[in-house]
């Protein structure tokens, strides 16, 4: 036979005997067990079938169990949608049922279908009536396939009704355990999972099954609950709590899984009557006799003396629309199951035609497809199902209310019985609201005994009197007076004002009694009840405020104050003291040079800075210096460091040099890390402010750490010599020059030494400028700076060398011993000449010692290029201008020669000259 696409279709189902090294042995199933083994050795299929929760489950895992031991044969777990699905085309499902049913013929493997009960319906469509028990049946009989199956005697039941159905089984029947034998099994579990629990409080875990899950047998629930306890008790532990495992305990556990409120489930906590009845009265307004029937049946839920046969409560809310009947059955799950979403709702009017119960049940040709009623209860048993215009409903949903109030439970044509003991049934329909409407105004004629046999007539009229004898309350929902709309508006209003956009912003709003009244009088019709309340509000009231907040700037804290006049709405906005502080904390923070900051400005300029220390890193090759003080650093280690003390001096320089440069940067980025934190911390306006500050010394140290190490680099580090030769025999630009230089070194906390002091109008001072990147800084310098007068134009020649080690000695023309006062007030002691490069030392040293000077910084001196003609600036006096050629700047500012401001321009043409390189 050639291969098809299917022939490991069985391959990808579950192989139980595979995973049940997972599973553990039963007890108290030995017979049952045995007599499963005993048929599956007789080559006949088999049949468990007991209650839900009895244990027939377990009785497949540990035959899969005893098989994986016994061996070879293997169980398989299959369902019949497994078998349809990807099952497109006429007969496509038939072959892929054909190859899985063959490959465990052949492997003689048995098949656990784990939805049985589905088996005659499975594969039927509108084209052919043949399904998978057709295609399994004939391989059942000849004995040539095994298959086990699990059902409910109600199950037993309907499949029964196919003749021959159960011919090919062997029927086991799976009775309860007793009382005792759970226990044991719930005390062995809970040994197991190292579940430590005394006395009372296994006891209650029974109790709790016991009373609240009564339609479950067996120790399926129990097991469950152990579980829960086990996994809400690590929990705890795990957030440090730790807790024993007492009978109240065991109550909170079963409260959290079920969301049934504590005081249901303990018995030790009670509640006043009067209290459940006001929590209801203040959600819902008016509708006192259905409170009254709600609270009434919390209470007999609460004492165990409800029918537990039957639903926790079934109720037939009659009246008109717009009343309360749907939000009570939503109060009701969020009261007694903790969440709205406990509410299981259903728009009867869907449900009118023939075939639409199937919608609620599920449809026993198309299994696939989901049961949107039993397939939710199925999952979460405590819910309250609520549906709505029953009267709209085709019969044959009625039926299915009959049974489902009456037993507690629905039988799907296909599947397992699905309990609804644990649910709450509301239906509601709006028959009889003409004879509840047929009240004289006034609310004063009628009595309750006359409206409550022209309500029973008109009900009776639709529904059949079976049915609504099986529900335990049939409520009258009454129209609503005029004081209740306006109750009910005003609590919507409230919900409404809980909403983000006015919690979140703190704002206060302040409704006038006449915006209601527009509200109620627009809002409320006597035919859709206070439903269009809800519409109104949110146009007349809602809409207003949202046009409002999106068009204005509304400061958090500020009141809204909504009035109403000649049916017009109108909106102010008040401060408040709280909305003045948030005011006065948004306003922009104003930065030193001026610059208005917020919070996202801020944000972008650490955004910004971020990427600049990437670009110095990288400019500068980070890695490569680490990795090159790494390898300096095991030089510096080695026993022959100072063999070559030069070469040693050298090294430790280096290392020094690296230090400074990847310690900056370290530095640069741990402080944009902590300001970062700051303000992600929603810091006050005061914090913010200083926040402000320390992002704008950050940038300043950031551009400053840009400028020297990637513009100046290693070259600009070095401490620098200075000379202002004035060009004739004025002295004023030099002057000027030496004054503005000297404030600007002192600014920068360099240290100054003067090399030559003039003696006269026509010689330059040259000073020895030392401190990190003097040079760098002052390369830029060098050239003609011109001095205008009024008549005169005076220049200055400035020279910048670097003072390096530069090797090699230099030959003294001139040396003299002096005894004068220079032009700038300093003591001249000697004067020596340095031959052909113009260096002359002339200060209040010895002669011996400015010898000594003169040959250190004759080589750094001699190596200059001293030939340019380049106009660095010009000074005008009469009117003050300053005019810097290469930045092109040209300013009237007095102060532009003082020390931060010469500093900033000496930066700026260290940034042009980088930009133009």
């Amino acid at each position: 036979m050639p291969p098809t696409k299917y022939d490991n279709a069985l391959l990808e189902s579950r192989e139980l005997t595979h995973d049940s090294r997972a599973f553990r042995p039963t007890v108290f199933r030995d017979e049952i067990l045995a007599a499963v083994a005993k048929a599956i050795a007789a080559r006949r299929s088999v049949l468990l079938v007991g209650p839900s929760g009895v244990g027939k489950t377990k009785i497949i895992e540990v035959l899969a169990l005893h098989l994986a031991q016994t061996g070879p044969r293997k169980l398989y777990e299959l369902t019949t949608i497994q078998i349809l699905s990807g099952t497109v085309y006429l007969g496509e499902w038939q072959s892929k049922a054909t190859a899985i049913f063959d490959a465990a013929a052949k492997g003689k493997s048995l098949i656990y279908f784990s939805d049985i009960w589905n088996l005659p319906s499975a594969g039927r469509s509108s084209n052919r009536d043949d399904t998978v028990w057709d295609a399994l049946r004939p391989r059942l009989l000849n004995g040539e396939l095994q298959v086990i199956g699990e059902i409910t005697e109600q199950q037993l039941l309907a499949l029964n009704a196919l003749s021959g159905f159960t011919t090919p089984f062997e029927i086991i029947e799976v009775p309860p355990l007793s009382a005792d034998q759970v226990a044991s099994v719930v005390r062995a579990e809970a040994e197991r999972i190292s579940l430590e629990m005394d006395t009372p409080a296994a006891a209650r875990l029974l109790e709790l099954c016991s009373q609240f899950l009564p339609a479950s047998s067996g120790p399926g629930p129990a097991l469950r609950l152990a579980g829960q306890i086990r996994q809400y008790l690590d929990e705890k532990r795990a957030a440090g709590e730790d807790e024993p495992v007492t009978a109240g305990f065991v109550e909170k556990v079963f409260a959290v899984y079920s969301g049934l409120p504590r005081f249901v489930v303990s018995r030790q906590e009670v509640r006043p009557v009067a209290e459940i009845r006001d929590w209801f009265q203040s959600r819902i307004v008016g509708q006192r006799e259905a409170i009254d029937a709600v609270v009434q049946m919390i209470t007999l839920y609460k004492a165990g003396l409800h029918d537990a046969r039957r639903p926790i409560g079934s109720f037939l809310f009659v009246g008109p629309t717009g009343v309360g009947k749907t939000e009570l059955a939503r109060t009701l799950a969020i009261y007694l199951f903790g969440s709205d979403k406990r509410l299981l709702r259903f728009d009867l009017s869907e449900f009118k035609d023939y075939h639409s119960f199937q919608m609620l049940i599920g449809d026993p040709e198309k299994p696939e497809r989901p049961a949107r009623l039993i397939d939710p209860v199925r999952a979460q048993p405590f819910q309250v199902v609520l549906l709505d215009e029953i009267e709209k409903a085709h019969a044959n949903v009625w039926d299915l209310l009959l049974q489902l109030l009456d037993d507690g439970h629905l039988t799907p044509a296909r599947g397992p019985v699905v309990n609804f003991r644990n649910t709450i049934v509301i239906a509601t329909a709006n028959v009889g609201a003409q004879a509840l409407a047929r009240r004289p105004a006034g609310f004063t004629g009628g009595t309750p005994g006359e409206e409550g046999g022209r309500l029973q007539a008109e009900l009776e009229a639709v529904f059949r009197p079976e049915l609504l004898n099986r529900f335990q309350h049939i409520v009258r929902f009454l129209r609503l007076t005029k004081e209740e709309v306006q109750e009910i508006a005003q609590a919507e209003l409230r919900r409404v004002l809980e909403r983000e956009g006015i919690v979140g912003r703190r704002l206060a709003v302040d409704v006038d009694k006449e915006v209601l009244d527009l509200v109620v009088t627009q809002g409320y019709d006597e035919k859709y009840g206070a439903r269009a309340l809800k519409r109104h509000l949110q146009q007349l009231v809602i809409m207003p405020i949202a046009t409002l907040l999106m068009e204005q700037r509304v400061e958090d804290g500020s009141i809204l104050r909504l009035k109403a006049r000649r049916g017009e709405l109108t909106v102010a906005v008040l401060e408040s003291e709280y909305s003045k502080a948030q005011r006065r904390e948004s306003e922009p923070i104003r930065l030193a040079d001026g610059q208005k900051v917020d919070r996202e400005a801020l944000e972008a300029m650490l955004g910004a800075m971020k990427a600049q220390l990437g670009a110095i890193a990288s400019g500068i090759n980070l890695e490569s210096l680490k990795v090159e003080r790494e390898t300096l650093e095991n030089r510096r280690r080695g026993t022959d460091l100072w063999r070559d003390p030069p070469a040693a001096a050298q090294l430790l320089e280096s290392c020094d040099g690296i230090d400074r440069v990847t310690t900056r940067i370290a530095r640069l980025e741990s402080d944009q890390e902590e300001i970062c934190a700051a303000l992600s911390r929603a810091p006050k306006r005061h914090e913010l402010s200083a926040l402000a500050e320390r992002v704008q010394h950050h940038t300043d140290h950031v551009a400053q750490a840009r400028r020297e190490l990637l513009y100046l680099g290693a070259a600009g580090h070095p401490d620098a010599l200075l000379e202002i030769r004035p060009i004739g025999r004025s002295r004023l630009a030099r002057d000027l020059l030496y004054k503005t230089y000297m404030a600007w070194m002192e600014e920068r906390k360099y240290r100054v030494f003067v090399v030559r002091e003039p003696m006269s109008d026509d010689e330059a001072v040259m000073l020895a400028v030392s401190g990190p990147y003097a040079y760098g800084y002052l390369r830029g310098e060098s050239g003609h700076h011109r001095l205008r007068s009024e008549r005169d134009t005076f220049v200055a020649k400035v020279t910048v060398a670097a003072l390096n080690d530069v090797a090699g000695g230099v030959a003294i023309s001139i040396q003299k011993a002096l005894k004068q006062v220079g032009q700038y007030g300093g003591r001249v002691r000697s004067r020596v000449e340095v031959e052909g490069g113009g260096l002359v030392v002339q200060n209040s040293r010895s002669l011996a010692d400015n010898r000594e000077l003169a040959e250190e910084l004759g080589p750094s001196w001699l190596s200059v290029d001293r030939l340019s003609e380049t106009v660095v600036r010009r000074y005008d006096l009469e009117p003050f201008l300053v005019r810097d050629f290469l930045t092109g700047t040209t300013t009237g500012r007095t102060d532009i020669l003082q020390p931060r401001p010469f500093h900033q321009l000496l930066c700026e043409r260290i940034d042009v000259s980088q930009a133009g390189a």
